[in-house]
């Protein structure tokens, strides 16, 4: 994930006119927040009609990590493939509002 979630957001920043900047792989440290930065991509043009979208490049891997959960449950399940499958899904999704940085330039009133 660490690599996917840049990777695919600079695609995705580029097809939309984001003009992003150079990506960090590493992890780092936040003064601000008390936590650690694992990836980013910085945005050169975050507007209204991009950021939304820029911001929703990590779920392009949901399909991915959703094969990968399939495949696991089919030599030893815990309990069945259409719970695990909901479970996963909804931890992503609250993964992803959580880490999401895309609105942070619109909240702040920086652009």
């Amino acid at each position: 994930m660490t690599f996917g979630q840049p990777f695919l957001t600079q695609i995705q920043a580029r097809i939309l006119a984001g003009f992003p900047g150079p990506v960090a792989l590493y992890m780092a440290a936040i003064v601000v927040a008390g936590g650690y930065l694992l990836g980013s991509v910085t945005i050169g043009n975050p507007r209204w009609y991009n950021v939304f979208f820029i911001g929703l490049a990590p779920l392009l891997l949901l399909p991915l990590a959703y094969l990968g959960l399939r495949w696991r449950l089919e030599h030893h399940p815990i309990f069945n493939a259409w719970e695990a499958g909901v479970v996963f899904l909804l931890a992503n999704l609250v993964y992803a509002s959580a880490s999401c940085s895309c609105f942070s330039a619109l909240i702040d009133g920086t652009r």
